[in-house]
């Protein structure tokens, strides 16, 4: 499996050869046919916001009004699950939350509360946040719910689209979360990978050791264990959170992005694709920044969108104009494709914005092995590792970048800088990539297969379907396994005798 560490002689061996091989193939700029989504539209929306329902300000109605006036497709409003949500809401604290009356998240007709309103209680009756949402949805609108799940010193959050009813797992137990979702079989069930931050969660001098569930008395004891099990449940990772604590609106705010963070899970195998969430906690719903997520969807309904998100057709951008289409061999990010060893990547951008035809863009492009880890053995990897290359773009168009298949399960996604510094990032496209919810499990083969390819630091147990993207000029076999390389997550079909 190619590394992407920049310390590293095999990397700089396979950062000369796509140096190489890109000025050969020269990076071009033409109007050619970009990959997208078959019979998709662009939607652009955010998935994380609070009301006075939680430790917010504001009825939901008013939260899916704002979102409407700012001109988005699409918005969730995500409440706190749990009791404790109102623990640092100041002069909003008024015990109103979800969790102490359930019916304000999903009961029906008017509801009289007391909140506290600049500092004073006033009575109000309002609508339940899934009332809200159905009155809110309109053939140019999708209002959407959900909860946001646990707390942070418990593994973090995460955002918990369409869950039916209020959630009473305790703060922390993931696994019982999953678990749920598997047993509701409900498609339209989206999670989002909350404000992650691995280099205190994981790395940290008070490391606590259990991002999103990442517990050995949990989910196993490692992240093949754990993607193999749950990356069917997780789609979304916020790469931009926030200004969560703004009362104003912010139209040039520039995040802290969390690159590194979604470099780091997609390494460790899970296939996500980035999110943008204002994390509204005052009346700032779709103006605390110009920060938007955008989906490729066949329609603007509430299945539609959540069959996007379960295909990883999304970017995340600063700018809420933007458009970016990505794609890889001509298919469009998201996907999850087969290559043979040092066969050709040919990488397509389409970029659009549609208020300033002619801005100037540097692309970078990154790359990763995915090579999971036991959570003892993990180490800290950043989106600097896998860079792979950057072109350069002045106006609206496409441009095409080349590097070269390792043979081994990886990704490439995009970064795109505009002049003015606004940014945005594309779902990836996988190689060689086991599928969402399969991983390794136990092998008794004899034979083993790998290829010749030096840069290549696994092996294959037989059967394994990896084996087939390896050409036959370079594939090599025998029964014990080649020094200094180790098993890849073999998929091997049941049934197959081993």
């Amino acid at each position: 499996m190619r590394t992407f560490s920049k310390n590293s002689s095999k990397t700089n061996i396979m950062n000369l050869k796509k140096i190489i091989l890109h000025t050969i193939l020269a990076v071009s700029f033409y109007s050619i046919s970009t990959a997208q989504p078959p019979n998709t539209q662009l939607y652009y929306g955010l998935l994380h916001a609070h009301t006075l329902f939680s430790d917010g300000s504001g009825t939901p109605a008013e939260a899916y009004q704002a979102a409407k006036a700012a001109g988005l497709n699409f918005f969730a409003i995500t409440e706190h699950n749990h009791a404790l949500a109102e623990n640092g809401a100041a002069e909003r604290r008024d015990g109103i939350l979800i969790a102490n009356n359930h019916p304000l998240y999903n009961g029906h007709g008017t509801i009289t509360i007391t909140p506290n309103v600049n500092g004073s209680p006033h009575t109000i009756n309002v609508k339940s946040v899934k009332e809200a949402a159905e009155d809110a949805t309109t053939i140019n609108f999708l209002a959407m719910y959900g909860q946001e799940f646990s707390t942070i010193s418990s593994g973090n959050h995460v955002n918990v689209l369409n869950a039916p009813d209020v959630l009473t797992f305790p703060n922390g137990d993931f696994k019982q979360l999953y678990d749920w979702i598997q047993s509701t079989n409900d498609n339209n069930i989206i999670i989002q990978m909350n404000h992650p931050d691995v280099h205190s969660d994981l790395f940290g001098a008070n490391a606590n050791k259990n991002d999103y569930g990442i517990d050995e008395s949990q989910l196993g004891n490692g992240f093949s264990e754990f993607v193999r099990n749950n990356d069917k449940y997780l789609q979304l990772i916020e790469v931009l959170s926030g200004p969560a604590m703004n009362d104003f609106a912010s139209p040039g705010f520039h995040y802290e992005s969390l690159e590194d963070d979604y470099y780091f899970y997609l390494v460790q195998g899970f296939h996500i694709s980035p999110s943008a969430g204002q994390d509204n906690h005052f009346k700032t719903w779709g103006v605390a920044s110009s920060a938007r997520i955008g989906v490729y969807a066949t329609a603007l309904t509430n299945q539609a969108i959540c069959e996007a998100f379960r295909s990883n057709c999304t970017f995340a951008t600063e700018d809420k104009n933007l458009s970016i289409v990505f794609s890889i061999n001509g298919s469009a990010m998201g996907s999850n494709i087969s290559a043979n060893s040092d066969q050709p990547l040919n990488m397509e951008i389409k970029i659009d914005d549609t208020d300033d035809a002619s801005a100037n863009y540097t692309i970078e492009i990154y790359g990763g092995a995915i090579d999971p880890k036991n959570y003892s053995q993990v180490t800290e990897v950043k989106a600097r590792d896998g860079k792979t290359g950057d072109i350069h773009l002045s106006g609206n168009g496409t441009s095409t970048f080349t590097t070269v298949c390792s043979g081994d399960p990886e990704f490439y996604y995009i970064k795109v800088i505009e002049a003015d510094g606004d940014r945005a990032w594309s779902a990836p496209v996988w190689i060689n990539a086991p599928e969402s919810g399969s991983g390794p499990g136990p092998v008794a083969s004899t034979t083993f297969f790998w290829t010749k390819n030096p840069s290549s630091q696994v092996y294959h147990a037989e059967g394994c379907s990896s084996i087939n993207t390896i050409s036959p000029a370079n594939l090599m076999s025998g029964t014990t396994p080649p020094s200094g390389r180790h098993q890849h997550a073999c998929n091997v079909p049941v049934g197959d005798g081993h």
